[in-house]
């Protein structure tokens, strides 16, 4: 066991998030039409001042790594500021972007800051797709340069793609032009719904059929298998689980602040346990009826949607999906996807194909 997995089992026990995920604003210079974020919601967000404040209670709860996102963390004046408070607190920093408003001397300024991970989201290896998606035509020109100038002088980028029923053939292709720039690939089917009633990004989400031909592909599932991301690792799945058994790790490994500073237990739950503007974050997290509530919710006993499932062991649920579908069973993409792996993973089984379920677990606990 390394010294990683050895820090997160003792955070794990304290109920520490190893990272924490920071929305800084919900402003953005693209219009994704998959996004969910509410773009109007910009009244009260946050000021530097605010969220060195926040660094501050995160740094004394145990948080290692602070994760910077938005809509465009770019767009926050101060940015920089708040990047620069981290780093002389020795805590780790990722950050989220689409990179369109970052040059090659804030790249430089990045690397210098000893950033952990650039996330770059890149939607397809064809311009008209990533520009179509991102409603902002040269958006994929200024991001791949930008991503390919970050690895040139030795920042990690991980290529961060949300797989939709536009892009959904454009996997391997994503992969390829990926790893050779040296980008680290990551993909994810998961949509959310949007905030306010101006978008249905649900429209893009993949079919059952899409999921099945993605799974069917071997090349495209070595490439699903072999790019979870660290995010992932909240949702880890076992196969046998008793009553207290967590069948998902919301408001445990995961936490998410919005630019509001409201608290919630993970980045896909959509109502907060908390407001950092009123209670501490050591109250909000641990002397809090309404996360107690969502870790009993959590728990196999009462998330019974799993117990008489047929895709159980293929699954790896997310309660916040489920609770933001207002729904008592399993939510639409953690089912459709289960049941597709579940159908491939017979078919190959049926073909007597060297793919056996150890594969399938080194996947879903990667």
């Amino acid at each position: 066991m390394g010294i990683l997995d050895k820090l997160e089992r003792k955070l794990y026990k304290k109920r520490v998030p190893m990272a924490v995920t920071i929305e800084v604003t919900k402003r953005c210079n693209l219009d994704c039409i998959h996004c969910y974020v509410d773009h109007e919601d910009l009244d009260v967000e946050l000021s530097i001042k605010d969220f060195k404040g926040v660094i501050d209670q995160l740094y004394d709860l145990g948080v290692i790594i602070i994760v910077l996102s938005g809509g465009e963390l770019f767009y926050k004046k101060g940015i920089w500021e708040l990047m620069e408070y981290i780093r002389f607190k020795k805590m780790g920093l990722k950050i989220i972007t689409a990179a369109t408003l970052l040059n090659k001397s804030d790249a430089d300024r990045l690397k210098d800051l000893g950033i952990l991970e650039v996330g770059i989201s890149i939607y397809s290896h064809k311009a008209e797709v990533h520009d179509f998606i991102t409603r902002k035509e040269g958006s994929f020109k200024k991001t791949l340069e930008m991503a390919t100038y970050l690895r040139e002088i030795g920042v990690l980028v991980v290529s961060k793609t949300l797989i939709m029923n536009l892009n959904y053939k454009d996997i391997i292709d994503v992969y390829n032009m990926s790893v050779e720039r040296g980008i680290i690939p990551q993909f994810d089917m998961s949509i959310s719904d949007a905030q306010n009633d101006a978008r249905d990004p649900k429209q893009f989400s993949l079919t059952s059929e899409q999921i099945v031909e993605l799974y069917q592909n071997k090349e495209v599932r070595e490439i699903l298998y072999n790019t979870k991301s660290f995010e992932d690792t909240y949702c880890k799945p076992k196969y046998e689980y008793q009553d207290e058994d967590e069948r998902c790790n919301i408001g445990r490994t995961a936490m998410w602040i919005n630019a509001k500073g409201e608290v919630f237990p993970c980045i896909q739950f959509q109502y907060p346990v908390g407001d950092l503007k009123i209670d501490s974050l050591k109250d909000i997290w641990y002397n809090n009826p309404k996360i107690d509530k969502v870790l009993e919710m959590a728990k196999y006993k009462n998330y019974k949607a799993c117990h008489n499932c047929e895709a159980v062991k293929y699954c790896s649920p997310c309660i916040a999906l489920t609770v933001r579908e207002n729904r008592t069973d399993c939510n639409t993409t953690n089912h459709k996807e289960a049941f597709a792996i579940k159908k491939v993973f017979e078919e190959l089984d049926a073909k007597k194909e060297n793919l056996d379920l150890s594969s399938l677990s080194d996947y879903l606990t990667k």
